[in-house]
């Protein structure tokens, strides 16, 4: 199972779907890399997916970033994320970046601890959002 994880772990990458919301003009252009990674050598066979989120921007902060990041297949659920994230429910994770200054970046992860084979690739879907901060309350 263990080679069988690492091969469709590594196929994740193909798997994933990316959306974004519209931004606003002046909000800053947001770049995202997403990494699934699988340790070979963990016995729990635990699957971590890392991403990077960057604002390419010379002069302007991107002041909240929301990325939700959902596993559409396999069934397994989410064991666990990095701090600036919370894990809405079984499958969905939501992270909340604020303050992201010109030509700086973020990181997180999530990871799941699968219970069951994957029958034929994992498939996660994650949209990134800038809420336009003229419309906070």
């Amino acid at each position: 199972m263990r080679s069988r994880l690492s091969a469709l772990a590594l196929a994740a990458l193909v798997g994933i779907g990316v959306a974004s919301a519209p931004a606003a003009s002046a909000q800053p252009s947001i770049d995202f890399k997403y990494t699934p990674i699988v340790a070979a050598d963990d016995p729990t066979f635990r699957v971590t997916w890392k991403w990077d989120v960057s604002n390419r921007s010379h002069d302007e902060t991107a002041e909240r970033i929301v990325l939700v990041h959902k596993i559409i297949t396999p069934d397994w659920k989410v064991s666990g994320a990095s701090d600036e994230c919370t894990v809405v429910d079984d499958v969905t994770v939501q992270c909340e970046y604020s303050n992201v200054g010109p030509q700086q970046w973020r990181r997180g992860k999530l990871w799941t601890d699968p219970t069951v084979e994957n029958p034929g690739g994992v498939q996660l879907e994650v949209t990134i959002s800038q809420p336009d901060p003229a419309a906070a309350p």
